[in-house]
């Protein structure tokens, strides 16, 4: 991405995630890179794997001068598929919500 970017700085949005661990937001943070291509999502797991004092830091960027927006919703994009119910997830997630629970 930074190759693609000549020379110019990345735009960047970062968030932290309490109470989730890593391979409960795996499936969410596929389908977000997958409907927003072009941008680099990166996630820092920090404290505790599991328990409420789990903590990922994620950081997602992009070297398109324009695409804050494209940040901003690809953010609200992956709280929603975070904030779904086990049952409207695809087929296979439904263990990953319930040991987060």
């Amino acid at each position: 991405m930074l190759r693609a970017s000549k020379g110019q700085a990345p735009e960047e949005v970062s968030i932290e995630l309490v109470g989730i661990i890593e391979s409960a937001l795996a499936p969410a943070l596929d389908r977000t890179r997958k409907a927003f291509p072009g941008l680099y999502f990166k996630s820092h797991p920090r404290g505790r794997e599991g328990g409420i004092r789990s903590l990922i830091q994620l950081h997602v960027y992009t070297v398109d001068p324009d695409s804050r927006a494209k940040l901003d919703n690809a953010i609200a994009y992956l709280l929603r598929e975070l904030s779904k119910p086990a049952h409207s997830r695809p087929k296979g997630q439904e263990k990953a919500r319930q040991d987060n629970a």
